[in-house]
């Protein structure tokens, strides 16, 4: 006799082109079997999946050696928004340069192809001269791509939003040609001479855009419930906030050599890091490449113990001091040992190699003078402003969590604890850089790549560190080693596609593979659920009943499992899932019945006439090892939907209890 289990739906939601709807919410409702060894449950409220809606910032470096990267960033551009397309994703678009224009209020560029708009003497490449070489316009198409920013953007629309009417009443390939064609009206910024464009403060602008645009326009850039995408498109390091220090003034515009290297040769100890995530750093390699780097030593301070790496990613003031002690205890014992008499200059200059390898911190002058603001200050800006706009999200769709902690001692503390978690996992960082990889030059600025003048931009890559959200990385330009990413292509028999040869380095990277592969992760994070309940776990030694050939039962159901089994037909020793904390065997009646019905209909029966059901691979797929999930929910579950509907409803099925009890 087959026992019956309890079902739980652990999902409803609007799987719709449109924002999400507030207060849009599921009841618990009786449901028929979906199967028949699945019964009734209930439904819980599951407003995420394809109904997030998200933000994208571009920050796009305009000085005078980028106008071949801008150019390559329009010809590829249609790779990212195919994914986003594709993901039916409810989106805003903007760019912001990298240039620091000496006020708060930094808008959003939206007029870059129009004539007269630019001082073309201050470029060595304008704008609209760049789209010519990227594509090769004459004067007549780009003055129709102007005329239709002009029509598009205007005093209260200055980024481009995929629910816009003109923009949905599109299809295919005219809806893509008409955002590609809006895009470049923000993202051409042009290459500049010199100036303010040469002083690079990509996260200074970015936060100064985003707090703008949260609060002044009409319909606010950053939305309630959205998702945050940050891409940096540079190939020089961030020179944000210069602190008022020797006569150099906040933000100061002077380009001068003294501030165009202030954040190479006069680095922060926090960004000086020389240890980087392993998976960042190949082992196909040739001299003068970065060695795979372990995590660095452990620093104890202020009652903390955490590795070098972990130090540098927290990248605040507690982790500078941190840093700068265990640094300075190793010049002070090698100044002992060799000669006590010696001064701190000497010594640090002396001594600096050895304590690099040793720390795995790199101050090129023996010294880091700390005269950027932390990391941390631009990370808390962004951390608030994503909070402040999803707090009532996070506290209606994580309910149980935050009552779980009503009455407590520390309710307050706990719960702004859970809000940063959340949002630290809803901004996705993607950086398209000079890529540091550990490896600096002990002196001077350090080594060069596109072309010989770009520097490595590690600012960029510790902030991406900094968010509980798998960043990405790639190459601006190709420098010593081959790169690769994860294909965007399903139908690729290859898993890989090239940015950068191995055989063949130096110029460009192919850009092509990196938009589309952050595309893939924006349409991933729109289109993902996150199951509630865990999954049903076991262990074949306390369920399965030994067959002949000692193996046991895998996915046969057993109407008398042994009788420590927590499930109620044996286990499944197929389905092992591993990973660093989750490594688990599962029952095996544990499966999923994902579908949707329309949107206007009761949830009563997958037998109603509306009821369509979804198919693994091709509309879905599982990720049963997901720390995405396994951080928000307490699950490992990740489901991931390949395609959304308009005007219908999803509903996901799952058991939530069993027992052979």
């Amino acid at each position: 006799m087959r026992l019956k289990n309890k079902l739980m739906a652990a999902g409803c939601i609007v799987a719709a082109t449109a924002a999400l709807v507030a207060g849009s919410a599921c009841n618990e409702h009786e449901l028929s079997p979906f199967s028949k060894s699945l019964s009734a449950g209930k439904l819980q409220n599951f407003s995420s999946g394809s109904a997030r809606a998200v933000d994208i910032l571009f920050v796009v470096d305009n000085s005078n050696s980028m106008s071949e990267e801008q150019r390559d960033l329009d010809k590829n551009f249609g790779k990212f928004l195919d994914r986003l397309i594709a993901a039916n994703a409810d989106f805003h678009l903007a760019v912001v340069t990298t240039e620091w224009l000496g006020t708060t209020n930094v808008a959003f560029e939206t007029e870059m192809m129009k004539k007269g708009k630019v001082n073309k003497d201050e470029y060595t490449v304008s704008p609209r001269g760049v789209l010519e070489n990227a594509q090769g316009y004459d004067d007549a198409k780009i003055d129709e791509i102007a005329a239709k920013c002009a029509k598009y953007f205007g005093k209260e629309r200055r980024f481009i939003s995929s629910s816009d009417d003109d923009i949905a009443a599109l299809e295919g390939d005219a809806r893509k040609e008409y955002i590609q064609d809006l895009f470049r009206c923000e993202a051409l910024v042009g290459a500049k001479l010199g100036g303010t464009a040469g002083i690079e403060r990509g996260l200074a602008t970015a936060v100064a855009a985003l707090e703008n645009t949260a609060n002044d326009l009409p319909t606010a850039f950053k939305r309630k419930g959205s998702i945050l995408t940050i891409v940096f498109v540079t190939d020089e390091n961030d020179c944000s906030d210069v602190l008022a220090e020797e006569g150099v003034s906040k933000f100061a515009d002077n380009a001068t050599s003294q501030y165009l290297n202030m954040c190479e040769t006069e680095r922060n100890i926090e960004d000086s890091c020389t240890v980087t995530r392993e998976d960042r750093v190949t082992d196909d390699r040739t001299s003068g490449s970065s060695l795979r780097l372990a995590s660095g030593n452990v620093i104890e301070y202020n009652g903390k113990s955490l590795t070098t790496r972990q130090w540098c990613v927290q990248g605040d003031k507690e982790a500078r001091e941190a840093l700068t002690k265990a640094y300075d205890d190793c010049i002070k014992s090698h100044r002992s040992e060799a000669n006590e008499s010696m001064t701190d200059e000497e010594a640090y200059k002396t001594f600096a190699t050895q304590c690099k390898q040793s720390t795995s911190i790199d101050c090129p002058d023996g010294r880091c003078r700390n005269k950027l603001n932390s990391r941390s200050f631009f990370f808390e800006k962004v951390l608030s402003l994503v909070i402040g706009t999803n707090e009532g999200y996070y506290r209606s769709t994580n309910k149980e969590k935050f009552d779980e902690l009503k009455g407590k001692e520390d309710q307050k503390k706990r719960e702004t604890e859970l809000l940063r978690s959340f949002a630290k996992q809803d901004v996705i960082i993607a950086n398209v850089i000079n890529r540091d990889r550990g490896v600096r030059s002990d002196t001077g600025v350090t080594d060069k790549w596109c072309d010989n003048s770009g520097n490595p931009s590690y600012r960029y890559q510790w902030f991406a560190e900094m968010f509980e959200n798998d960043p990405i990385y790639a190459p601006i330009c190709c420098r010593r080693e081959g790169f690769s990413v994860a294909s965007t292509d399903k139908t690729s028999s290859d898993p890989t596609e090239v940015v950068c040869e191995a055989s063949n380095p130096g110029g460009n990277s192919n850009f092509g593979p990196v938009l589309g592969l952050i595309g893939k992760r924006i349409g991933e994070a729109v289109n993902t659920l996150c199951t509630d309940t865990a999954p049903l776990t076991c262990e074949p030694k306390d369920c399965n009943v030994p067959t002949d050939d000692g193996i046991g039962y895998k996915n046969e159901p057993l109407d008398k499992p042994k009788a420590a089994c927590p499930c109620l037909y044996g286990c499944n020793t197929s389905a092992k899932w591993a990973g660093t904390e989750r490594e688990y065997f599962l029952c095996n009646e544990f499966r999923f019945n994902i579908g949707t019905i329309k949107e206007d209909a009761p949830i009563v029966s997958s037998e109603d006439a509306s009821y369509t059901k979804y198919t693994e691979v091709t509309d879905y797929n599982i990720d049963y090892e997901s720390s995405y999930c396994q951080t928000r929910t307490g699950s490992p579950i990740q489901i991931n939907l390949q395609k959304a509907e308009a005007g219908r409803k999803l509903v996901i099925e799952y058991p939530k209890r069993v027992s052979a009890q």
